[in-house]
């Protein structure tokens, strides 16, 4: 299988997108945000925008820094594939 590219961190760790599942490289739960709805609040993330998500990712590596204790550890986000992404 497949898998789909988180909108927060852009690593390919979901199984589906927009079904509620939380990546284990960043800890966002995607509700089917993506970067051209990145400034509207998700719910399920407590509020917080994508943009503001991804950039908690690129400061301090999940996407609030609540849930760092909760992400995989860099030795298991190798096993992702990564592809950087921008909204064109």
């Amino acid at each position: 299988m497949e898998r789909q590219q988180c909108p927060c961190c852009d690593y390919f760790t979901l199984e589906e997108r927009a079904d509620w599942e939380i990546c284990p490289v960043c800890s966002w739960e995607d509700d089917g945000h993506d970067l051209n709805r990145q400034d509207a609040p998700s719910s399920c993330n407590r509020g917080l925008t994508l943009r503001q998500g991804r950039e908690n990712f690129r400061q301090f590596g999940a996407c609030e820094s609540e849930m760092v204790q909760h992400v995989c550890s860099m030795d298991k986000r190798q096993h992702y594939r990564h592809a950087s992404r921008t909204r064109e």
